[in-house]
């Protein structure tokens, strides 16, 4: 429960918000209030909203990486009859 209520830099919230769209009541502070619950168009648009602003930080943490890797990246060409070195990684289970 603490690694899904945690902040994440990249998505600007919590998993479980991203995946729920309300933060978790861990029962720390009950919340009490005496508003009317919101109608249905209302939590609609809520959610629209919540999963746009996700998928905008989620693109800008992606270009962030990607800039990032741009940095040190080097375009290498072969040709027929070069000798190169590979890495073998065998497969785990």
């Amino acid at each position: 429960m603490w690694y899904n209520s945690t902040f994440d830099s990249s998505i600007g919230c919590s998993s479980f918000k991203a995946l729920y769209g309300y933060e978790p009541n861990l029962g720390v502070c009950p919340t009490t209030s005496a508003e009317t619950s919101p109608t249905m168009a209302d939590i609609i648009e809520h959610r629209d909203q919540h999963l746009l602003a996700l998928k905008q930080r989620l693109e800008a943490a992606q270009n962030r990486m990607k800039i990032q890797v741009d940095k040190n990246h080097v375009d290498k060409e072969f040709t027929v009859g070069d000798k190169v070195l590979l890495r073998l990684q065998p497969y785990t289970q």
